[in-house]
């Protein structure tokens, strides 16, 4: 019996297998199983998973027909069949730190559910660092009342004890279209009162997004750019020196809009401890909060500030209060979390977010950024033709502005 049961699923990817199984062998816990889940997989992924199973025991192919969405019904039965303690989860494109696993079994020693965090490369080489506390009240509450886009989600920063998975009333099944299905599963925990969860600022792995213009490279062309940082992951304080550089991801703009309990602080400090969190220096030794106590956040001078931004101004829209100057000189500085923050609003409330908006323009004199983030807000809830016009105006104003061209092209995209 192995100690922790992996699972990786994968569809159409074959090739980053190629970097993701070497990920899994680098692992200082080595008493574990992985099983790759073929849902609808080209024949090269068995060929890839059957090169590695000759070399290590350990590693095992199960091949399916394409399934429902993502397949999530072949995850099912080798968790049920399986003798393991844990499960842990595995992209097929992401690359596990070898202190992955050891970090996500520390995590479940008062925990049957433990969520960390997730370092993420954009296709421009930008750094994002997301993270949530989904131990206490607030996840618990936002689960509840909240669609599945409004929790945290990620699948390889997820481990749960088995006999955790094995009583709820159903495990892995596919997700509703237009669902993500990690959030979907993830729900079932958050809801489920007897679960013990456990959240950590942790990032023991790398998750290049397919996003952007990744999504019309071949596998072969993912491996390729995969690969140096598979030589690089393990590498004294490599993974701390990208976190210290990321930016922080729009998981805490979600909380902060969505959790009334954190716009309603008057201080920063208190909207922090409403969502769970503690920023801390940089060096902090990093904490696992469990059942709702503060989740210890190390960060740099400039993370600081983004955390800062997101409240600031989520406070502004939400409690309907006027921009100070310091709300300018952060949006301002952090134009990026503000769209973010802008986006998470909008998913609650359209017309909150589009008067928001207004005040940026008209409060803030800030036209150019207010343009941007009526086009954000109007392409993310598919209004086409509204989008259109803003961005002829845009055109006739900023007509050399890279995000006009953006813009252009991502519209461009959706007709």
């Amino acid at each position: 019996m192995a100690r922790t049961l992996i699972i990786c699923p994968t569809h159409d990817h074959a090739d980053t297998l190629l970097a993701a199984i070497p990920a899994a062998l680098a692992q200082r816990e080595r008493d574990w199983e992985l099983v790759v889940i073929g849902d609808g997989a080209p024949p090269r992924t068995a060929e890839i998973v059957e090169g590695f199973m000759r070399r290590d025991k350990r590693i095992r192919y199960i091949e399916h027909p394409k399934g429902a969405h993502f397949g999530e019904a072949y995850r099912d039965p080798v968790i049920r069949e399986s003798d393991s303690e844990f499960v842990c989860h595995m992209g097929d494109d992401d690359i596990w730190s070898n202190r992955h696993l050891e970090t996500m079994q520390r995590m479940l020693a008062d925990a049957d559910w433990a969520m960390a965090s997730e370092l993420s490369i954009r296709p421009n080489g930008r750094a994002v660092w997301r993270f949530a506390n989904q131990s206490g009240d607030m996840a618990a509450k936002l689960a509840s009342g909240s669609p599945a886009t409004m929790v945290a989600g990620g699948l390889n920063n997820v481990a749960v004890r088995r006999s955790a998975y094995l009583s709820l009333p159903s495990g892995w099944t596919p997700a509703k279209e237009g669902h993500p299905s990690d959030k979907t599963m993830w729900l079932k925990y958050l809801r489920n009162p007897q679960i013990r969860r456990a959240s950590s600022a942790y990032a023991t792995y790398l998750k290049l997004t397919g996003t952007g213009a990744r999504r019309a490279m071949t596998p072969l062309a993912r491996l390729t750019e995969l690969q140096p940082f598979l030589a690089k992951v393990n590498a004294p304080g490599y993974m701390d020196r990208v976190r210290a550089s990321a930016e922080i991801g729009f998981n805490c703009a979600r909380a902060l809009c969505a959790y009334e309990g954190a716009t309603e602080a008057d201080t920063f400090d208190g909207g922090m401890t409403a969502i769970g969190l503690k920023p801390s220096a940089t060096d902090a030794h990093v904490s696992i909060a469990v059942a709702g106590a503060p989740m210890r956040l190390p960060v740099t001078t400039m993370q600081l500030e983004q955390l800062e931004t997101c409240w600031a101004l989520a406070r502004c829209l939400k409690q309907n209060l006027p921009f100070s100057d310091r709300v300018r000189e952060l949006v301002l500085a952090n134009d990026r979390i503000a769209t973010g923050v802008f986006t998470e609003l909008a998913r609650q409330d359209m017309e909150l977010a589009l008067s928001g908006v207004e005040r940026v323009e008209e409060e803030l004199g800030l036209a150019k950024l207010a343009c941007r983030l009526r086009l954000r807000l109007l392409l993310t809830d598919g209004q086409l033709n509204e989008a259109r016009a803003i961005l002829d105006t845009a055109r006739s104003k900023w007509a050399e502005a890279k995000w006009v061209t953006k813009f252009t092209r991502e519209l461009e995209g959706m007709e």
